[in-house]
């Protein structure tokens, strides 16, 4: 239930309220953190640029990971929002901020999924094939699960995320097997050589290619803020959530990644030979089961593709109430009180791109650009909230101001974000890719020109950072 902070008077939100407790928001977290499709997809890459130190990468990532929830989940004690990052910032940086902020993020999550939808297709398509020998056209599939997953988000916040932690379960479950397989018939290679922090920090070039790609799994850790609105007790629960979806999901990482290395023998070409070592090395464990790791990577992104348009809906349904995006987008399903009308929208739109791109340059290719795409401009949003959050507390709450939660966190936390920044635009790298920092700008600057327009011609419509789960003064500034 929302209310509206200038007097305090209960506004219809459309939201089923009090549907999710903490567990379910942790969940909702770790599902997007998809365990099995960010390891089938990066640990290969990860292992090309540090060798075997590449769970101590994992572990550098979640520790970098924990700076910024800190960030989320201080911002969620004092204002939890379906806006999350948008109604952090604006309550920092009031109206332009907000705004440019809200229509990129936008922008980037459309791209996010859009890389996953096509993974969707891509994964089913391969695991059917190599388990059946059934070929079906990776478009059809990815058409055809989106709408399964889109129906399921439409009939209800409970069941749609039942549905998704279930299917997470279950990964979880595999790569656990999987991973006790990997160790326990290769006990005689069990050493903590892939921890040795030393040599890790004399390949600087390798840690900075393999850096941004451990920290892309643990993007979707602050999931949970978008579900405030639905959620039971918020203003604790979120912080809860999201902490514990951040230490559940490096130990997994973590994990899963050693067993992998330990499961190879510690053979580099084995490791790198392959699209996706974890599944190559347990194949040689599992034998005839290995099997069900395919089926893992199937609802891995099931549930990722169910939780991340969950989540995006709540923001795209918040910043229309606000009066940013159109008005029929904050419509609500009259029965299953869920923001229909924003997930058909974003569906549509992130299924299109996803066919044009992936029909004329490939889904593999398709799925890189748009995934990369999306993800610059989403770690810039981060270090902005990081930098909002000491502010928003100084200036609103300044009898609960502190320097190490406040202060200390979120800067370390934004210097951390720099690296995989940086890596994302660094000069002299291929085609699409040295357009990508260029292009974010371009967000950015689109965000600027529309906040200008709202703010001057549409300002009376604009309430960002109203919409919280229970009354508070208002602390924004315009």
């Amino acid at each position: 239930m929302d209310y509206n902070q200038t007097n305090n008077a209960v506004v219809d939100g459309g939201l089923k309220s009090d549907s999710l407790g903490t567990w379910e928001l942790c969940g909702v977290s770790l599902a997007q953190m998809a365990p099995a499709y960010s390891l089938f997809t990066t640990l290969g890459l990860i292992v090309a640029g540090v060798g075997f130190g590449a769970p101590v990468v994992f572990l550098l990532a979640a520790i970098a990971t924990f700076f910024h929830v800190n960030t989320v989940a201080e911002f969620s004690r004092k204002c939890p929002s379906a806006g999350s990052y948008t109604c952090f910032i604006s309550r920092t940086f009031g109206n332009y901020t907000g705004i440019t902020v809200g229509l990129v993020f936008v922008i980037a999550q459309i791209l996010e999924i859009a890389s996953i939808v096509l993974v969707l297709g891509t994964w089913i398509h391969f695991s059917l094939f190599q388990i059946t020998g059934i070929n079906i056209n990776w478009l059809f599939l990815m058409c055809l699960f989106l709408a399964v997953a889109l129906f399921v988000c439409i009939r209800g916040v409970t069941i749609s995320t039942g549905f998704a932690v279930a299917l997470f379960g279950f990964e979880v479950l595999v790569l656990v097997i999987a991973s006790t397989a990997m160790i326990a018939t290769h006990v005689h290679s069990i050493s903590l050589k892939p921890f040795d922090l030393g040599k890790l920090f004399t390949n600087f070039s390798g840690l900075g290619l393999a850096f941004p790609l451990a920290v892309y799994p643990y993007l979707g850790s602050s999931n949970a803020a978008a579900m405030a609105e639905e959620a039971r007790n918020p203003r604790s629960s979120i912080r809860i959530a999201v902490f514990l979806s951040t230490i559940i999901g490096g130990l997994l990482y973590v994990g899963c990644s050693y067993a992998t290395i330990v499961g190879s023998g510690f053979n580099s070409k084995l490791l790198t030979a392959g699209s996706y070592p974890l599944i190559t090395v347990a194949d040689r464990s599992l034998g005839r089961f290995s099997f069900i790791l395919l089926i893992a990577g199937v609802t891995s992104t099931i549930s990722l593709t169910v939780v991340i348009l969950n989540a995006i809906s709540r923001v795209v349904y918040n910043l229309s109430r606000e009066g940013v995006l159109p008005k029929p987008l904050s419509a609500s399903h009259a029965e299953y009180k869920t923001p229909h009308v924003a997930l058909y929208g974003i569906a549509t739109l992130s299924a299109i791109l996803a066919a044009v791109i992936g029909v004329i340059y490939g889904p593999i290719n398709a799925f890189n650009w748009t995934g990369t795409l999306g993800t610059i401009p989403l770690i810039i949003i981060f270090v902005i909230v990081n930098i909002a959050l000491p502010i928003y507390f100084y200036r609103n709450h300044r009898d609960d101001f502190s320097v190490i939660p406040h202060v200390l966190f979120p800067l370390i936390g934004s210097i951390v974000y720099l690296l995989p920044i940086y890596a994302s635009v660094e000069p002299g790298q291929p085609l699409p890719y040295n357009y990508f920092g260029m292009t974010t700008l371009v967000f950015f600057m689109l965000g600027v020109v529309y906040s200008r327009y709202l703010v001057t011609r549409h300002k009376s419509r604009l309430n960002l950072g109203l919409y919280v789960d229970s009354p508070t003064s208002i602390d924004r500034i315009d």
